[in-house]
């Protein structure tokens, strides 16, 4: 129902479900939580279920020429697509940076044992590290 103004209302709802068996009606009166959910009773078959929405108030509001949410540009922005074939920075240093991995194996490996020895030996007071 609308108010003098015809910018507030208040009023009720019903609306109504159509499931197709007897999970989806369980689903239903499970996701709405409502007590009041009216279902017919079809042994498993489809049917219908309906619930009523009461106290609902609002306003309604004119709707604007420009959403709020519009966010629009003044300058133009270049975006650039990459294809299989041309090449990139990824594809350029991937060959250069496996080489670096493997040239420093040796020292992650020194660096573990430093650690390890250290980490074991933490509770004598004679061995530094």
């Amino acid at each position: 129902m609308l108010g003098n103004a015809r910018n507030r209302f208040h009023g009720y709802i019903t609306l109504t479900y159509t499931y197709q068996n007897h999970e989806d009606r369980e689903m239903f009166i499970r996701a709405v939580n409502i007590s009041d959910a009216r279902c017919s009773d079809t042994a498993g078959a489809s049917g219908n279920c309906q619930i009523s929405l009461g106290g609902l108030e609002g306003t309604i509001h004119r709707k604007s020429k420009v959403p709020d949410d519009v966010f629009r540009f003044n300058t133009p922005i270049e975006i650039g697509f990459y294809t299989e074939k041309t090449l990139s920075a990824k594809r350029v240093l991937y060959p250069a940076a496996i080489a670096a991995d493997v040239a420093l194996i040796p020292i992650y490996l020194l660096g573990i044992g430093l650690f390890l020895y250290c980490f074991e030996n933490l509770s004598s007071s004679t061995t530094k590290c």
